[in-house]
């Protein structure tokens, strides 16, 4: 028969095969793949998507919020902009904060000899006899092979990255709850806990371990003592994290009692405590000192009456505070909608912690812990199977993505070449070596002006 003449079953028996053969083709394709790449990015938009966070992971970023639930960009891509972020930072030398903490610790490292003993025993406190083990010898670790400390960066980033990818995605892509309420969770977790939180190497990145291995621990039963290890490993990132984890096994050992305390007592203590960071700093500090100690290094608080630079200032504990006031209001207001009534025991313990770490918001790190349990707090109510719909759009809805922006342009740059995260991996290592962080041209605006 000639070509084009075949019978209708002949034409469809024939197509069927050439499908056949060509899924064979792009199976041993997506194969070799495999070995290379993460996840499966055989599809068209995943493929230039790929392309788009080699040429500039800034946009790859971007692009995220505008993805659909037939769209669903892997971690990957979060983590690949977070990496790439962490490897573009740049500081002065009259720099200031963690981040140039950590790199004077590096240079350190790559101008003197220093072996793995003199770094474990004298090396790896720093002010107020804070242990700072994961930093130190990571950056000790690298120092050995190169001396370039865009790659400790990068790597820190990346460790980072590679647990906050997870959280963003849980929230980002729960199916339960429509778009506008997706985004208000994201916002408000990445207001909590924003991108460029990594500089805080130890503390956040701590943070984030905790929260991913709740996760594991609350979503995958089968792997309890897995989960469990994985919260009981954040110590080594931060020496605050040994009492959070001992605390928060605690309560899990005492569920029982906590399903009995009634959710409005719970929202009532949680209420009460948010307003301590109101309270005169001589009054805080009592009643810290009562708990740790008069002598303990902690016991510089901080409330709206006295804050620092080492909180952010006034204006930033302002939009903390209040955005963080009225978002649990929302939660409260609308728990049965959101599906928290009921025995929800992880829920329950997420408000005790809350509770409990509240009153010692005058205290900088505490700050910090109450920022993660807010975290997991969203996190948790994003992966709740069953709740009531529809939820009404809030004026939170609108300025939570706000405040986000303006967090993003006050402090996530800070110590960040633009010209190299524009350009992209391509070029950033060309150009880093005479780039200029965002912070450094904010100063010589101001000098100028």
């Amino acid at each position: 028969m000639a070509y084009g003449q075949e019978t209708p079953k002949e034409y469809k028996r024939s197509i069927t095969n050439l499908s056949i053969e060509l899924d064979i083709h792009i199976r041993d394709i997506g194969a070799i793949l495999s070995l290379i790449m993460p996840y499966n990015l055989l599809s068209k938009a995943l493929w230039n998507h790929l392309i788009a966070s080699i040429l500039s992971p800034l946009g790859s970023f971007l692009s995220l919020f505008v993805a659909t639930d037939k769209i669903r960009f892997p971690k990957f891509f979060i983590w690949i902009f977070i990496t790439f972020f962490g490897y573009c930072s740049i500081v002065l030398p009259s720099g200031s904060g963690d981040i140039v903490r950590y790199i004077e610790f590096f240079k350190r490292c790559t101008e003197q000899e220093m072996d793995f003993h003199e770094l474990w025993f004298s090396q790896i406190y720093y002010d107020g006899g804070n242990i700072e083990g994961y930093s130190r010898i990571l950056s000790w670790i690298v120092a050995q092979i190169t001396s370039d400390y865009h790659i400790m960066t990068m790597l820190f980033a990346s460790v980072f990255g590679f647990f906050y990818a997870q959280i963003l995605y849980q929230i980002l892509y729960t199916e339960t709850l429509a778009w506008k309420d997706r985004l208000l969770l994201l916002f408000m977790a990445m207001t909590q806990i924003g991108f460029w939180s990594w500089q805080t190497v130890d503390f956040y990145t701590a943070a984030v371990v905790f929260i991913y291995g709740t996760i594991m621990l609350y979503n995958n039963r089968n792997k309890r003592l897995f989960s469990i290890l994985i919260i009981a490993s954040t110590p080594f990132f931060h020496a605050s994290f040994l009492y959070i984890t001992i605390g928060w096994l605690l309560l899990l050992l005492l569920q029982n009692i906590t399903q009995k305390i009634p959710l409005e007592i719970l929202w009532a203590l949680v209420f009460l405590s948010i307003l301590f960071i109101l309270l005169p700093p001589t009054a805080l500090t009592g009643i810290v000192s009562i708990v740790m100690g008069e002598d303990n290094y902690y016991t510089r608080t901080y409330t709206f009456m006295n804050e620092s630079s080492e909180t952010g200032g006034i204006f930033y504990t302002s939009i903390i505070f209040f955005l963080r006031f009225f978002f649990l209001i929302w939660v409260a207001a609308n728990q049965r909608k959101l599906g928290l009534f009921g025995k929800q025991t992880t829920y329950r313990l997420i408000l005790l912690s809350i509770f409990a770490v509240n009153i010692f918001s005058g205290i900088p790190t505490a700050r910090r812990i109450v920022s993660m349990f807010m975290v997991l707090l969203i996190v948790y109510i994003a992966m709740i199977k069953k709740r009531e719909q529809p939820l009404k759009a809030t004026p939170l809805h609108i300025l939570t993505p706000i405040i986000f922006l303006y967090l993003t342009l006050t402090y996530a740059f800070h110590y960040t070449d633009m010209l190299s995260l524009i350009t992209g991996p391509l070029f950033a290592p060309f150009i880093i070596g005479n780039g200029v962080p965002m912070g450094g041209l904010y100063e010589w605006f101001i000098q100028k002006g």
